[in-house]
């Protein structure tokens, strides 16, 4: 057995010791494996000190391995959005009903789902309603139940 200790695992790596000890054990089940190798380890550190001391040694090297950071998942870059045309005395008013209508002239039918997908579910029901104002008849289903999704697709479906 070689007599320097050197431990594949990190907390930055994907190694699996449970794993790596099924393959060379040609053993399937690794949740009963890693109970058998707890046992046997408790068992051989109780009767052999070399042994323990290299659980310790595993340990402190694993308890001082850096800690790899994950990047945030579904981070949205944002997305710049430019008008192609100016509405005279018209701009966007946050304490005012979101008018979908009035954003697809601004920003153009290539631009409203980015400009939508900025403003709060509540305020895109705002729009659902200015919709159905406009065109009788045309409701979003189940709005209470609607997702953010489903009420910007349901504007883009209707406004176009």
């Amino acid at each position: 057995m070689s007599s320097t200790l050197t431990s594949p695992y990190s907390k930055t790596s994907n190694a699996n010791p449970t794993k790596r000890a099924s393959e060379l054990l040609a053993l399937d089940d690794t949740k009963q494996l890693a109970i058998a190798i707890a046992e046997a380890a408790v068992e051989e550190i109780r009767t052999n000190r070399v042994f323990a001391e290299r659980v310790r040694t595993f340990y402190q090297q694993i308890a001082t391995a850096p800690v790899r950071q994950k990047a945030p998942k579904n981070e949205k870059k944002e997305v710049k959005v430019v008008p192609i045309k100016k509405i005279e005395g018209r701009e966007i008013n946050p304490a005012a009903p979101l008018d979908p209508y009035f954003l697809l002239e601004a920003y153009g039918s290539a631009q409203l789902p980015v400009v939508l997908d900025r403003f709060s579910r509540q305020k895109l029901l705002e729009a659902v309603d200015i919709i159905a104002a406009r065109t009788p008849g045309e409701k979003l289903k189940n709005s209470s139940k609607a997702t953010r999704e489903n009420v910007i697709q349901f504007i883009l479906d209707h406004v176009k």
